[in-house]
């Protein structure tokens, strides 16, 4: 159990475990590679919480999400705390067809993300310095069936405005690996 206002994390770790399940690298901040990950994860986020965003709106002809600046960098600094205000974001890359830019506005193909649902089995503060680290699954929502484990790191956003829609940010998120029950025993 989340926290009231922690429960849009869960959309977040969402799109990124989505994006990660698909093989995508994640993002790194720092060398700012994997850019094409960015903007995967942040469509899957569009897409997940948009209809929830009444600042979004969808053309129904285009089967697209229209974001503007603003909330588009609430959005982004939800996926990556290092990112900050997210005022600086990756180049989309040339020829993208599920992320376009004009203007002050972005446009994002709708995903179907209905395939995929997220269950947080654990949350506990760490006292030290403020994050909290969940226990997280990603679920094949037809079987209800885990695809994998994951451990977050969470911390408060850098938006203190009631506008944000996204309370944290992830600071980070790992997939756990199993190891072989032979290795285990030994």
């Amino acid at each position: 159990s989340l926290d009231e206002d922690m429960s849009s994390v869960s959309y977040t770790l969402l799109a990124r475990m989505i994006s990660e399940q698909e093989g995508n690298a994640a993002y790194d901040v720092e060398a700012k590679t994997n850019g094409d990950s960015f903007w995967k994860e942040l469509n899957y986020l569009v897409s997940i919480y948009g209809v929830n965003d009444n600042k979004i709106t969808f053309d129904e002809e285009a089967k697209e999400y229209i974001v503007k600046k603003e909330q588009l960098r609430y959005y982004a600094a939800s996926l990556y705390s290092d990112l900050g205000k997210a005022k600086q974001l990756p180049e989309i890359a040339d020829g993208s067809t599920s992320v376009t830019k004009k203007g002050s506005k972005w446009r994002f193909a709708k995903n179907d993300t209905s395939a995929y649902d997220v269950s947080v089995q654990s949350c506990s503060k760490q006292q030290k310095d403020g994050t909290y680290q969940l226990s997280v699954y990603l679920v094949d929502s037809a079987s209800n069936t885990s695809l994998g484990e994951y451990t977050a790191v969470i911390k408060k956003s850098p938006y203190k405005s009631s506008k944000c829609p996204f309370h944290y940010t992830i600071v980070s998120l790992n997939k756990m690996t199993k190891m072989d029950m032979e290795t285990v025993l030994v």
